[in-house]
């Protein structure tokens, strides 16, 4: 084995322990509820220490949230990379679609219990509303500052498009998880519906 090999090594098996914590933890969450499962269960299920657990997430809440800050950070880089030849609206949904896309396609069965627990377990409901609050935060910065020559440091314009996005997200997820519909579809339907009034942005 090369010099090289231990790191690689140690950095697998860190991600796939990380991947079966959430994969037990999700699945006991769908099937006993999430204040009723422990961290005790879950590392039960996972083969491994409340320790290791501890190592990789700081609560039960980060578990089901996992990839949303990375995917958070994604969206303002690709927004950021857009030319300023296309228009902000433009900008807007083809990133939320390309990333809705890959979030989806990554790993559809997890995905979907994943979300149908956020929309379900109230104090996740209430963890995903938080978390929301900072996408609309980047849609927001990433409008008044295509539209500053326009409008004063707050832009009335630029606050209500950033909360239509996000509630486009909120009302896609609920449509998954009440009617069985397909997220990325009713994604881009919803953000079709959206661009019919706020296109002229």
């Amino acid at each position: 084995m090369g010099r090289g090999a231990g790191p690689v090594v140690r950095d697998a098996k860190k991600a796939r322990t990380r991947q079966l914590l959430i994969e037990h933890a999700v699945a006991l969450f769908d099937e006993f509820g999430f204040e009723e499962t422990t961290v005790d269960e879950i590392v039960a299920a996972a083969g491994c220490s409340q320790r290791t657990f501890f190592r990789h997430f700081t609560c039960k809440e980060d578990v089901v949230f996992d990839d949303l800050p990375a995917q958070l950070a994604r969206f303002t880089e690709l927004l950021n990379a857009v030319p300023s030849t296309t228009s902000s609206w433009t900008a807007i949904r083809d990133t939320l679609r390309s990333l809705t896309r890959q979030f989806t396609e990554q790993d559809p069965e997890l995905t979907a219990v994943r979300i149908r627990l956020w929309m379900t377990e109230p104090l996740l409901y209430a963890r995903w509303t938080e978390i929301s609050m900072d996408w609309e935060r980047i849609v927001t910065l990433f409008l008044t500052d295509r539209r500053r020559h326009q409008h004063s440091d707050f832009d009335m314009d630029a606050e209500v498009v950033a909360a239509a996005v996000i509630a486009v997200l909120r009302a896609a997820w609920r449509g998954e998880v009440l009617h069985g519909g397909k997220f990325d579809d009713l994604v881009a339907g919803a953000l079709e519906l959206l661009e019919r009034g706020l296109a002229r942005i």
